[in-house]
C-alpha cells in the first residue's frame, strides 16, 4: 500500500529505533508500507529503492498516488 511520509524520519535495517539507519526519508515521499507491527512499518522506500522499518507515525495513511 503506497503511502506519504509526512515528517522526516530515518529508514532502519530492523524495528528496533536503535538499530542501522539505512537512510534518512524526508515529508512527500512515498513509501509502500508491506507489514506493520507495534510503532514500526516494514516496506519500501520508493524513491530510494531500499527496504526497511520506519517509524508508524511518520506514514500518512491517507494512500499516495503511486
Amino acid at each position: 500500500m503506497a503511502m506519504t511520509v509526512k515528517r522526516s524520519g530515518f529508514l532502519r535495517a530492523t524495528s528496533d529505533k536503535n538499530g542501522e539507519t539505512l537512510a534518512e526519508i524526508m515529508p512527500g515521499a512515498v513509501f509502500e508500507a508491506l507489514d506493520f507491527a507495534g510503532d514500526s512499518a516494514w516496506g519500501i522506500a520508493v524513491d530510494l529503492g531500499l527496504v526497511g522499518y520506519v517509524d508508524r507515525n511518520m506514514i500518512d495513511f491517507v494512500v499516495a498516488d503511486a
